[in-house]
């Protein structure tokens, strides 16, 4: 016979229970985010423009950013997405620095889920290699070599918008240079 029957509800961020008389509360945990950022830097201008790719389903531009699946290294899950989501030649195309240019890991607001969400995200460095790579770069379809200042006012020259969660945490880090 059921004694006890327990909802889950995720609300605000968090998972949490709706008890029932008897029922015990369940300690709640955060929903977070963990993710690998590349950026891409424009080969002949590095550190003033970077790769951005077109969201079609969001109409923004956003750096390309790979979730970690079990047992990846957060360099390994950019690299799966580098070569799947542009369509180029692991250890070919491109070079991803060995160790990351920065880890963020603070309490930020998901505009995905409208939720202040614990995020804990790797940006590394990928620059095109060689001839073939800089060609691959050159032939993707989609994308755009974004600005710092572009980066900075989340949107192009051309007005269409950069996603705002990725504009935010640039803000936030410092990761783009000024001027």
């Amino acid at each position: 016979m059921w004694q006890t029957i327990i909802a889950f509800v995720v609300r605000h961020g968090r998972l949490s229970t709706i008890p029932d008389a008897g029922s015990q509360k369940i300690e709640s945990r955060p929903v977070s985010i963990h993710k690998s950022i590349a950026l891409i830097r424009h080969p002949d201008r590095p550190e003033q423009e970077w790769l951005g790719v077109f969201d079609e389903r969001r109409q923004c531009y956003a750096f390309v950013t790979a979730e970690r699946l079990n047992q990846e290294s957060w360099r390994e899950c950019l690299d799966r997405e580098l070569s799947w989501a542009l369509d180029l030649r692991r250890g070919k195309d491109y070079l991803i620095s060995h160790m990351a240019r920065l880890h963020f890991d603070e309490s930020c607001f998901d505009p995905h889920s409208g939720d202040e969400v614990e995020t804990a995200l790797e940006f590394y460095v990928v620059d095109p290699y060689g001839r073939r790579g800089r060609a691959a770069f050159e032939q993707l379809d989609g994308v755009r070599w974004l600005t710092n200042e572009e980066l900075r006012q989340a949107v192009t020259s051309d007005r269409v918008d950069i996603d705002p969660w990725l504009a935010d945490i640039l803000r936030r880090t410092d990761l783009i240079p000024k001027g």
